[in-house]
């Protein structure tokens, strides 16, 4: 299965659950104002999406999936154009949570260094591209935020969604590989698991950016999401933890902390 087709397939399985949470509100507000960031909003996530398995596909997972801690940073100097301002609390937050986001992942070969990791993931071309996949994500969630004051959760993210289907559907359609889309057919069980968590995931997300700015969002999602990483990575499949990543997820909470706690005096 190609990028294009799993990244088809995912939003085709999220489909059900957001028009299930539409019919159940009543909520179908849209006005007209949504089009402005909501447009390219949906080129972003076809590029981001697309990039983000090409990446993961063509270099190694450690050497690119740590660069996605730079997303928050990214999220909140973007946020700064809409009226985000983060408190001094919160810039330290979220340059904790990219640290030890980056400690907790940098290879041993490299002695465990910053600049160890960053000289290993450029030269890898996944690496290249997850920088632009952590750019292209910072400023989806900044235009999902600006999009959630003009339309409800669920009518934004079924219009997202859809958006991104129907568009990549288009481009393959034009490069004669239409016939790709055939591989849904025998992933039928993968696409509804990976449609349901994918829905979950974003409407959390959504809903979160309705109450705190974009890089607060960010941050504590990055360190959720590798702390989590660690321990799924221990309890089932039985990968080694030792000091350093302990001391590296505590840095990451610490981080969120202060992202959290920042909050109130943020702009």
């Amino acid at each position: 299965m190609s990028s294009a087709t799993a990244v088809i397939a995912v939003s085709v399985g999220m489909l059900p659950a957001f028009v299930v949470w539409l019919l159940v509100s009543g909520d179908a507000r849209l006005e007209a104002a949504w089009l402005a960031p909501a447009l390219p909003l949906v080129a972003v996530n076809v590029f981001a999406n697309v990039l983000f398995l090409r990446a993961v596909t063509v270099s190694p997972l450690s050497l690119t999936i740590p660069l996605l801690a730079f997303t928050p940073v990214f999220a909140a100097l973007l946020g700064l154009l809409f009226g985000d301002v983060p408190a001094p609390l919160q810039w330290l937050g979220i340059v904790t949570v990219v640290a030890g986001a980056l400690a907790l992942t940098a290879p041993e070969a490299e002695g465990r260094s910053l600049t160890g990791l960053a000289k290993a993931a450029w030269a890898q071309p996944g690496g290249r591209l997850m920088v632009v996949v952590a750019a292209l994500w910072a400023l989806a969630v900044v235009l999902d935020r600006e999009s959630l004051a003009y339309a409800s959760i669920p009518m934004h993210a079924i219009l997202q969604v859809s958006g991104v289907a129907v568009v990549l559907a288009l481009v393959m359609a034009a490069r004669g590989r239409a016939g790709d889309l055939r591989a849904m057919r025998g992933a039928k069980v993968l696409v509804v698991a990976s449609g349901l968590a994918a829905t979950v995931a974003l409407g959390a997300q959504l809903l979160a950016l309705r109450q705190a700015p974009a890089g607060d969002v960010e941050a504590i999602k990055r360190a959720i999401g590798l702390a989590m990483a660690v321990a799924v990575g221990r309890l089932s499949f039985g990968e080694a933890i030792d000091a350093w990543r302990i001391a590296a997820v505590a840095l990451m909470g610490a981080g969120a902390t202060a992202v959290v706690l920042g909050s109130g005096a943020g702009g």
